[in-house]
Parts: structure tokens; sequence; C-alpha cells
């Protein structure tokens, strides 16, 4: 599992991050869907998500480049993958959830296991 994740790790950060990226450009709710800080109807809304997909397509290649370079010459281990993978999964669960956030004692908590694993161990 750790050599897929070595040799797949960035494509898997791309996506992640793309994730991330695209979940700023609109946001869906069970009314309606806001982007660019108003509600859209079913037109706009079709409109903007076509345009979000060209340019998240546009811009995920130059995100993967980023990531390809970054990560050329890393090798983890299972250990520095767990670690990394619980700070990320914080970061991002902490992100998602508008009224959390990312110094609460628990994220701190997890941030401290997740270094302790990649740096300690």
């Amino acid at each position: 599992m750790i050599e897929i994740i070595n040799n797949e790790l960035a494509l898997m950060l791309t996506g992640s991050t793309m994730a991330v990226f695209g979940g700023t450009l609109y946001k869906a709710y069970d009314s309606g869907v806001i982007f660019g800080g108003h509600f859209r109807n079913k037109y706009e809304t079709l409109v903007a998500f076509l345009v979000s997909m060209a340019l998240m397509g546009w811009v995920t290649t130059f995100v993967e480049e980023i990531w390809t370079e970054a990560t050329a010459q890393l090798h983890f281990s299972t250990f520095d993958m767990l670690g990394a993978v619980l700070i990320a999964g914080m970061i991002a669960v902490n992100h998602e959830v508008k009224r959390w956030t990312y110094t609460d004692p628990k994220s701190v908590t997890v941030y401290g296991i997740g270094l302790m694993l990649i740096f300690i161990l």
C-alpha cells in the first residue's frame, strides 16, 4: 500500500487540492446554489458549473505539475504516511464545517499525533 501511495502521491495530492479549490467556487444548498455571493437560478447555476469544470480542468494541469515536482524525491514510511494523512484529514474536516476551528484541542491533538508519527517514529 505504501508503494502505491509513494507512486501516486502527486495524483492524490492534486485531487485533494482540486477538491478544496472546487468547494470554494460555489455552495449547493437544499433550496439553491450560491455562486459569487448570490443565489443563482438553474440556468445561471448550469453556466457556473460548466465554467467551473473548464476552469478546474485547466488549473488541474498546473497543480499536478507543482505536486509532481514537490514529491519527486519523497518516499514515505508507513508512519510518515499515517501522520501526514491524519494532519491533512483534520485540516480537510475543519475546512468543511464552518463553525469548527483549526486550533481547538481535538484538532491540535491530532496534529501532534501526526507530527510525532512523522518526526519521531
